[in-house]
């Protein structure tokens, strides 16, 4: 369903890998614009339906090697055109479908322009080995879509330029796994979206620079596993709402820094626990 000339800017590797019925449906003087040896790869059967003319004009290790039948089906003059090697490692199903002069004559960076749920249903693995900038140009619901395992594999920058409610939606290990400064340029509303322990595991300066409120949000165990002088910096409101216990468990000195009011207000049983 994705305009051909997409498919044409895509990778070659990337087009090996897509199912072969896609090849099937395509137009056929796109094959021909492919390396005859990708031809050669193909199933025989797609050979004899293709215009005898057009198996003439093919190196003919090519129709030895390839389907028959699939040269008797694709237009013959498309399969002479087209880079032969890139046929063969596209699943044939989706060359079919697929305009063919589009994907021979589709830059690349098309893919990012393209309909964002074509992304959806592509194979997650897929979206991992394409272009980092192109996952950013594509709208950020797809992301919120695709395997989270994908998002991981991701240069970091790419999450950064992605709206930040698509981060919410996205498998929080996600992004414990992204560079922490991806995070701290995003939006804080996301972080108190996102489950606790992400926050946990992300370098503690990310959260210093996050708006406090956030970090009010936040399941207190988290305070309690950050490193304390993150939460020297953190505005002291913040810690008068935090469950008192996460402060016992905090060093005392971050306490002495903290605004002594936010101490005249948590139970006085944490202050006994708090180390002197």
């Amino acid at each position: 369903l994705t305009p051909s000339w997409v498919v044409g800017l895509t990778p070659s590797w990337v087009v090996g890998l897509t199912p072969s019925w896609v090849v099937g449906l395509t137009p056929s003087w796109v094959v021909g614009l492919t390396p005859s040896w990708v031809v050669g790869l193909t199933p025989s059967w797609v050979v004899g339906l293709t215009p005898s003319w057009v198996v003439g004009l093919t190196p003919s290790w090519v129709v030895g090697l390839t389907p028959s039948w699939v040269v008797g089906l694709t237009p013959s003059w498309v399969v002479g055109l087209t880079p032969s090697w890139v046929v063969g490692l596209t699943p044939s199903w989706v060359v079919g479908l697929t305009p063919s002069w589009v994907v021979g004559l589709t830059p690349s960076w098309v893919v990012g322009l393209t309909p964002s749920w074509v992304v959806g249903l592509t194979p997650s693995w897929v979206v991992g080995l394409t272009p980092s900038w192109v996952v950013g140009l594509t709208p950020s619901w797809v992301v919120g879509l695709t395997p989270s395992w994908v998002v991981g594999l991701t240069p970091s920058w790419v999450v950064g330029l992605t709206p930040s409610w698509v981060v919410g939606l996205t498998p929080s290990w996600v992004v414990g796994l992204t560079p922490s400064w991806v995070v701290g340029l995003t939006p804080s509303w996301v972080v108190g979206l996102t489950p606790s322990w992400v926050v946990g595991l992300t370098p503690s300066w990310v959260v210093g620079l996050t708006p406090s409120w956030v970090v009010g949000l936040t399941p207190s165990w988290v305070v309690g596993l950050t490193p304390s002088w993150v939460v020297g910096l953190t505005p002291s409101w913040v810690v008068g709402l935090t469950p008192s216990w996460v402060v016992g468990l905090t060093p005392s000195w971050v306490v002495g820094l903290t605004p002594s009011w936010v101490v005249g207000l948590t139970p006085s049983w944490v202050v006994g626990l708090t180390p002197s």
